[in-house]
């Protein structure tokens, strides 16, 4: 009986390290992998992400015009032609 229980303490002791130490290892493999974020840099990348969308918007209005001005360029045979 007293064997068994030493087996068994054992095991418990031994499962409870591969346990611990999957743990910690682990742990450490996902700090290395993801690195942490500065909060300067999310402010920066906010900032030329605005700024980018303020440019698209600036060359999306800038192909609504180009595109407006070949509609009418269509519809008005007599404006293309150089004669």
């Amino acid at each position: 009986m007293p064997e068994e229980i030493a087996i068994l303490f054992g095991l418990g002791i031994g499962a409870t390290t591969i346990i611990a130490l999957t743990w910690i290892f682990t742990r450490f493999l996902l700090e290395r992998r993801i690195p942490r974020r500065d909060p300067a840099e999310d402010a920066t990348t906010r900032r030329e992400l605005e700024d980018m969308r303020g440019r698209l918007e600036s060359v999306e209005e800038r192909l609504d015009f180009a595109e407006r001005l070949l509609t009418k360029q269509k519809q008005q045979p007599g404006l293309g032609q150089g004669g």
